[in-house]
């Protein structure tokens, strides 16, 4: 961005422009960002150019290995890889700034393993540095019954991660739940407040999330 004239000795620093987010479509997703069938993302300029993240899944099956969750049979398994990947556009490629991945483990039973609400991303600027951060939230889980699963929640801005980790919530008994704890993690006890805030109220919007195929 060109500012034209000059600013005064000792006046205030001008405030960097908030990110403009723009429509992001799934089939037009870089090659370099999709691992996988994409199942949401966005997209936004801000100091850094054009930004774009995109959410992927890829189901597998391979043969059983020590750790996987099955009955007595030890036959193929089957899971689902979740990946995450934050570029920004240089010219006709993208150079990836951080990536995010994990994998269900090998699984006979129920596993939804998914990204949480993928077509419905944030984008903010709640430290008002010109650079967007995004926010999202996955579930792990391989289970044959009702118990809670793995949920970790995230705020990525350019190459830095900020997480929260813990359980879902689920309703075992009429006035019983199960799951809900959390663990905040160093990299948002030390970043901006902001983050920490906007993460822990979000929090509360997932932790309840029912799956769905979405």
């Amino acid at each position: 961005m060109v500012l034209l004239g000059t600013v005064a000795s000792g006046a205030e620093p001008a405030s960097k422009a908030a990110p403009e987010v723009l429509p992001f479509d799934a089939a037009q997703a870089p090659k370099e960002l999709v691992q996988g069938k994409v199942v949401g993302g966005a997209r936004w300029k801000d100091s850094n150019g054009e930004t774009l993240l995109v959410l992927s899944e890829k189901p597998f099956q391979r043969a059983f290995k020590q750790g996987d969750m099955v009955d007595e049979d030890e036959g193929p398994v089957k899971g689902v890889e979740l990946t995450a990947l934050l570029g920004v556009r240089e010219g006709k490629k993208v150079r990836v700034l951080r990536k995010v991945w994990e994998a269900s483990p090998g699984c006979s039973f129920d596993n939804t393993t998914h990204f949480l609400a993928p077509k419905d991303l944030e984008v903010t600027d709640l430290d008002k540095d010109g650079v967007g951060e995004v926010t999202f939230a996955y579930q792990v889980q391989c289970t044959s019954d009702v118990s809670p699963a793995s949920l970790k929640l995230l705020i990525l801005e350019g190459g830095d991660k900020y997480i929260v980790r813990g359980t879902t919530k689920v309703q075992v008994a009429e006035n019983e739940t199960m799951g809900g704890e959390r663990q905040v993690d160093a990299s948002l006890e030390k970043g901006p407040p902001a983050f920490l805030k906007h993460a822990l109220g979000r929090w509360e919007r997932f932790v309840t999330h029912r799956w769905e195929q979405e």
